[in-house]
C-alpha cells in the first residue's frame, strides 16, 4: 500500500525552535549555530499506528505578523494539512506572536484546522519558564488543538508532535469521509437536476 502524503507547515516567531525541531526530526541532531532563514523543507517516512505516512515539512518564518501583508496572506494560505505552532517556553513575546499567527491563519483558512501547538526549550528549570503553562493549555484548548513540551537539544518529545498532528489529520480525513459516505447514502449527490 502507498504511503498517504501529509503536508504540515511548522510555524513559530524567530526564535521559537521552528528550525531545532526541524532539523532533529531530518537529521536526529542539533547544532548551536544555524543561520534561523535558511528553510529546511522536506520529507520524511513514518509509520504511525501501523499506516505508513510521508510527511512533507514546510517550514516557515515571519519577520513580522502583519494581516495586511499581501505575502504573509498567500503563505498561510498555502494548501497543507496542518500546522505545529511553536513559541518558546522562556518567551512571552514568541507565546504572544505565536497567538497572533494563529488568529492569522484562522483569518485566512477559516478556524477547525487541524493544530499542535508546541512549546520548545522544556528542558529549561521552572524559574527560567515566562509562559504560564495554564495559559498555553487553555490556547489549546480554544483552538481544539493538542499541547506537547519538547527539547529540540536533549531529543525530548521531538517526534510526537509529528506524530500528534498526522492523526490529527488522520482524524479529519476520515470525518469529512465519513460526510461524504453519509450524504452519498441520504441520495444528496445522486441527485440530479433536470431540466424540461
Amino acid at each position: 500500500m502507498e504511503p498517504e502524503l501529509v503536508k504540515v507547515m511548522v510555524i513559530g516567531a524567530s526564535g521559537s525552535g521552528r528550525r531545532c525541531l526541524v532539523r532533529r526530526l531530518h537529521h536526529d541532531d542539533f547544532i548551536e549555530d544555524y543561520d534561523p532563514f535558511q528553510l529546511e523543507p522536506g520529507r520524511r517516512a513514518m509509520t504511525i499506528d501501523g499506516k505508513n505516512y510521508i510527511l512533507e515539512i514546510e517550514e516557515t518564518y515571519l519577520l513580522s505578523v502583519d494581516e495586511n501583508d499581501v505575502g504573509v496572506q498567500r503563505r498561510y494560505s498555502a494548501p497543507v494539512d496542518g500546522y505545529l505552532c511553536l513559541f518558546s517556553i522562556n518567551s512571552l513575546s514568541s507565546f504572544v506572536e505565536l497567538k497572533r499567527l494563529v488568529s492569522l491563519l484562522e483569518q485566512t483558512r477559516g478556524r477547525g484546522l487541524p493544530m499542535v501547538i508546541v512549546g520548545t526549550m522544556c528542558e529549561l528549570p521552572l524559574t527560567e519558564r515566562n509562559v504560564e503553562d495554564q495559559e498555553v493549555q487553555e490556547f489549546a484548548l480554544s483552538l481544539h488543538a493538542t499541547y506537547f513540551e519538547v527539547s529540540a537539544k536533549h531529543n525530548i518529545n521531538c517526534f510526537e508532535p509529528f506524530q500528534g498532528i498526522v492523526k490529527l489529520i488522520e482524524k479529519e480525513r476520515k470525518m469529512k469521509d465519513r460526510a461524504e459516505q453519509d450524504g452519498n447514502s441520504e441520495g444528496g449527490s445522486n441527485k440530479k437536476c433536470v431540466i424540461c
